[in-house]
């Protein structure tokens, strides 16, 4: 796992210095406009915290396998979140999903 510092793994924050939380394992900040963009979908569509992880991640292009070996879940618990937060969110293909993170941020 490249993207994470000093081999922490749990939640798949990057850590900086004293705990700071720099970016996730998306290698988005929450505070950018497509972090926001995440949690503002996570927010409307009610999503669980472990679907929103599942969302941001997904959606900045991780794959499943990723995800799970992340997470420490089996590849299918990850696609059934995916399949969850698709029926949440009402979209079909992870490019609607990305469409709708992008024009839920830009608001």
């Amino acid at each position: 796992m490249g993207s994470l510092t000093g081999g922490h793994r749990g939640g798949g924050e990057a850590l900086h210095g004293e705990g700071c939380r720099l970016e996730d394992a998306s290698g988005e900040s929450a505070s950018s406009p497509y972090g926001r963009g995440v949690a503002r979908v996570s927010e409307r569509f009610r999503l669980s915290p472990r679907e929103t992880e599942v969302l941001r991640l997904f959606a900045a292009g991780r794959s499943a396998a990723f995800i799970a070996e992340l997470q420490f879940v089996t590849t299918n618990t990850v696609r059934s979140h995916i399949k969850h937060i698709y029926g949440k969110c009402d979209v079909h293909s992870r490019q609607e999903l990305i469409t709708l993170i992008e024009r839920v941020a830009d608001q």
